[in-house]
């Protein structure tokens, strides 16, 4: 019978701590794709739900990265666009229209 050594229980520990990471991403995800589906009052309209073909490269308003763009909806409250914004770390905020600036590569 083969006995653990403690790298073998650290390597074990990681595992674990990366199921939850992707656990806890996937639930981001879902709870994303949900939040284009549906309002607090039901389903969108279709008409107020715009998905980007490719994921376009954002900045925020401060110009710091913000992250890829992939999907628009419309605040009819506020009548405004809320943009779907996927950070590196795979979390996703959405954020309003006007805190959003194209990525542009400085050029030099």
């Amino acid at each position: 019978m083969a006995h653990l050594q403690p790298a073998d229980a650290y390597d074990i520990s990681g595992i674990s701590t990366l199921r939850q990471y992707l656990a806890e991403a996937a639930a981001h995800q879902l709870a994303a794709d949900l939040e284009l589906q549906y309002d607090a009052h039901g389903p969108r309209a279709t008409e107020t739900v715009r998905r980007l073909d490719a994921p376009q490269p954002v900045d925020r308003a401060t110009w710091e990265p913000g992250g890829l763009l992939d999907a628009w909806i419309f605040n009819k409250r506020d009548r405004e666009w809320i943009g779907r914004v996927r950070h590196v770390d795979g979390t996703i905020s959405w954020l309003r229209s006007a805190e959003l600036r194209i990525h542009k590569t400085p050029s030099g």
